[in-house]
């Protein structure tokens, strides 16, 4: 007996109008939830029937990406909507490539609720649980996956299953504050901060090999291995620079692509940088930056 929600048509209403504003700040917008529909906007409970109307979610949802920069994605509450709208899993051709499939994520608000999440796996019985989490397990190496608990539930919410899970389907992000039973578990049981520090990507410097001394014009070799060390891939765009910097400063942006720097995996950077003639002798500290 929730609130009746909006009509599809003020829900569409509503996106176009807040659209300037989430174009306008996306800089600090690390993805957008689609939200709108039904109780808690978590697509569930409509009582205009849109969480059982395939045409009005996929409305919403394309109105979404369209009201957010091409580089920012919209994360679904449903794997079945997902998997109902792209049929195909994101490959590694299409992964952060701008198109629509590219920038759709899940968020799981009852994670590890129950054996199904609270109906958020199996949903309606359109797909099997397998087959979802197979799904998920290929799409979220390139796209963001977050949530929350929404109710304890031991073994499932216990430290195997959760890690074994979170690493599964690359978690980037979980709501710090729900469900506290649930986190203090996860204290108690000595998963937490493990947990916490691996949530997203973490790069960790593996090596460096570089030539410690470069005449003026002279060439500057490295070899960079880095190792990404969290549950899951940088999801928003960066640009990798290696920085000189001494007597004066140099910056030289690297044709990288640092989202591909897969979780668990490690990554090379070889480089070749002539200095400038006119550089100022000097010591230099040499530097990976991505603002």
């Amino acid at each position: 007996n929730t609130e009746p929600d909006a009509s599809l048509d003020r829900i569409l209403r509503h996106i176009q109008q807040v659209s300037p504003v989430l174009k306008r700040n996306s800089d600090v917008i690390a993805w957008v939830e689609a939200g709108f529909i039904g109780a808690w906007g978590e697509w569930h409970a409509s009582t205009n029937g849109l969480d059982n109307d395939l045409s009005a979610k996929r409305s919403v949802l394309f109105a979404l990406l369209d009201a957010i920069p091409d580089d920012r994605m919209v994360l679904l509450r449903y794997p079945v909507d997902i998997m109902t709208i792209f049929p195909t899993p994101l490959s590694v051709d299409e992964a952060f490539s701008g198109t629509d499939q590219s920038r759709v994520g899940f968020h799981n608000d009852c994670f590890l609720s129950s054996f199904d999440d609270e109906h958020t796996y199996g949903r309606d019985g359109v797909f099997s649980i397998d087959s979802e989490m197979n799904y998920l397990s290929q799409l979220s190496q390139y796209v963001p996956v977050g949530g929350e608990s929404c109710a304890y539930n031991p073994p499932r919410t216990d430290c195997p299953t959760a890690l074994d899970e979170i690493t599964q389907l690359h978690f980037t992000e979980l709501n710090d504050g729900w469900h506290p039973d649930v986190l203090d578990e996860w204290e108690r049981q000595g998963c937490y901060n493990d947990i916490q520090n691996k949530l997203g990507y973490r790069f960790t410097l593996v090596s460096t090999t570089f030539n410690e001394a470069v005449r003026p014009g002279g060439m500057l070799n490295v070899d960079i291995v880095l190792k990404n060390s969290g549950f899951a891939s940088l999801i928003n765009p960066r640009p990798v620079y290696v920085i000189l910097d001494g007597p004066t400063r140099f910056e030289t942006l690297l044709p990288v692509e640092p989202r591909f720097w897969a979780s668990g995996e490690q990554s090379n950077i070889q480089m070749h940088l002539r200095l400038p003639a006119s550089a100022p002798e000097g010591t230099y500290k040499l530097a990976l930056w991505l603002p």
